[in-house]
């Protein structure tokens, strides 16, 4: 559950939201009271990579519940996106469909949240966002690059390679030099983790 505290109680029920990798990837399971499984809450080739709440506010039955995955989607299998879904396992909601990395901080109160949204090459934009269907608010802030492009900085690239079995895709962001010539031959360094 990558440090986070992954596991939630809706308020007025007995659903214990839980995350676990009982089918080989990170997901969410519903759990009763006495512990029996009620269901498994979303499923797929992707990892729940923190589950932000149980929503009992809204009067839904099963409650909603809202949480960010990596690799649901087709852009980077790094960057993350917030979803709801029913406790049940219905009406799965992409919130924060753009591609690029979303962090998300939900309000205290009202179904809002905040939305860091940002690409590898482009400035973070910061979005107020309606927790029920992710629709943008207000814009609060957007960043800018200029100033570092104008010293030289280059964006990384995202690359895909084959692990040593040929067949696994691995993930990961290239980093040349600001004076990189194609004609020359680098050393590279791996950073892992």
């Amino acid at each position: 559950s990558f440090g986070q505290e992954n596991w939630d109680i809706a308020k007025g029920s007995d659903d214990l939201i839980w995350w676990s990798e009982r089918d080989g990837w990170g997901h969410l399971y519903r759990f009763g009271a006495d512990g029996t499984l009620k269901n498994q809450v979303e499923s797929g080739s992707y990892v729940v990579d923190r589950l932000f709440r149980v929503d009992s506010a809204t009067r839904l039955t099963p409650p909603a519940v809202y949480f960010t995955a990596w690799g649901k989607g087709s852009d980077f299998l790094y960057y993350s996106h917030l979803y709801r879904v029913n406790a049940d396992g219905s009406g799965t909601t992409p919130l924060t469909p753009e591609a690029g990395d979303h962090g998300i901080t939900f309000t205290p109160k009202g179904p809002y949240f905040i939305d860091t949204h940002t690409e590898i090459d482009k400035a973070p934009v910061i979005t107020l966002r309606s927790a029920t269907d992710g629709k943008v608010i207000m814009e609060l802030q957007r960043g800018d690059i200029e100033l570092l492009r104008n010293v030289g900085w280059r964006p990384p690239e995202i690359i895909k390679v084959k692990a040593r079995d040929g067949v696994t895709d691995l993930w990961g962001l290239m980093y040349k030099p600001s004076t990189f010539d194609s004609t020359r031959s680098y050393p590279i360094l791996d950073h892992i983790y």
